[in-house]
């Protein structure tokens, strides 16, 4: 079976969806570099070349749980702004079956950052090479609409564990006051990815801003590739719904602008134009049973994905331990403001 080249519809929703201009049919420039590194790190098949060779890096719950940590790999980031985007699917069936996926992607690469420097001038350290398609693309092309509405994403598999049976690709939550302590000290603008809260030693903060009163919620969030498939997304959100931990589930799926007996449902998709059509609606379960255990779960892996960005010299000299620091910051989000 022949698969088709999805490329030119990514680039389409890429440009529609954020500040990106199209170089060409692969290429894109973003306005805010610090957007093509949240674009990069949440693609699972992203690179970085550098003098050492071409880094991979997937900001994903493995990365988190191992307690890495961006600002180490400050130099590898900052003032990269350019994104070459191909279909992952399209570029593994040029080549024979018996070729690894690692081989292929290694031969493509070359073959693009020769393409990069020569034909476009384009410093590879200005550069992300990214390899995508499929659940992966829109997961994270609507995380960034999911942003702009003021929800804080993090990874699948780093919430649920904890809070549900199954697995959510993502969850999404607004964290009330603490939520409201880190945009008006600049650490977000709105809403935010999890990476977000440790890259800002890297590109600095954002303005400053006033932010309106924050309620509390938790999203579970389901993504499918393909139009005929938003039923069974339907059918997951529904379980982890079930469980008694979110206020609500969103569907992530493109093709579905035609979805009108379903516009009484939460979801994002994309029209044939590549533009997003985004319905949130209020939550469905106000405070489910097990809502102040996931509130408190997510406030806590945000705290200490900000605390280990820090300086050691910012923490106050105290008797308690680093787990005691955190619930404390969990109860009292204001005392933030004398570290940030």
């Amino acid at each position: 079976m022949i698969i088709e080249n999805k490329t030119p519809t990514y680039v389409k929703i890429l440009k529609n969806t954020l500040d990106a201009v199209e170089i060409s049919s692969n290429l894109l420039e973003f306005k805010n570099p610090k957007d093509a590194i949240l674009f990069g790190l949440h693609s699972c098949c992203s690179y970085f070349p550098t003098n050492q060779g071409k880094i991979n890096l997937f900001y994903d719950s493995s990365f988190w749980q191992e307690f890495d940590y961006l600002s180490r790999y400050k130099n590898i980031l900052r003032d990269r702004k350019y994104v070459y985007i191909a279909d992952y699917s399209y570029i593994i069936q040029k080549y024979p079956s018996s070729y690894k996926a690692s081989y292929i992607l290694d031969l493509e690469l070359s073959d693009i950052c020769r393409t990069l420097e020569g034909h476009f001038g384009i410093d590879l350290s200005k550069a992300i090479i990214t390899f995508t398609g499929g659940e992966d693309f829109y997961s994270v092309v609507g995380s960034f609409i999911l942003r702009r509405l003021g929800y804080i994403i993090f990874p699948e598999g780093l919430v649920d564990p904890f809070v549900c049976a199954g697995v959510p690709d993502l969850v999404v939550a607004k964290l009330g006051n603490l939520q409201e302590v880190l945009i008006e000290r600049g650490i977000i603008e709105n809403g935010g990815f999890l990476a977000e809260v440790e890259l800002w030693p890297i590109f600095g903060k954002n303005s400053r801003s006033v932010p309106r009163n924050i309620i509390e919620e938790v999203l579970a969030v389901e993504v499918e590739p393909k139009a005929r498939r938003a039923s069974g997304g339907r059918k997951q959100i529904q379980t982890y719904l079930a469980s008694g931990s979110f206020n609500n589930g969103i569907l992530i799926c493109p093709g579905r602008e035609g979805d009108e007996k379903y516009y009484d449902d939460s979801f994002i998709t994309w029209n044939k134009k590549g533009e997003p059509i985004v319905r949130i609606t209020p939550p469905i379960y106000p405070k489910p049973k097990k809502f102040e255990t996931a509130i408190k779960i997510t406030k806590r892996i945000l705290i200490v994905t900000l605390l280990k960005a820090l300086a050691l010299s910012k923490f106050p000299e105290s008797d308690i331990s680093f787990a005691e620091f955190t619930e404390k910051i969990i109860e009292h989000p204001e005392e933030l403001r004398g570290l940030l």
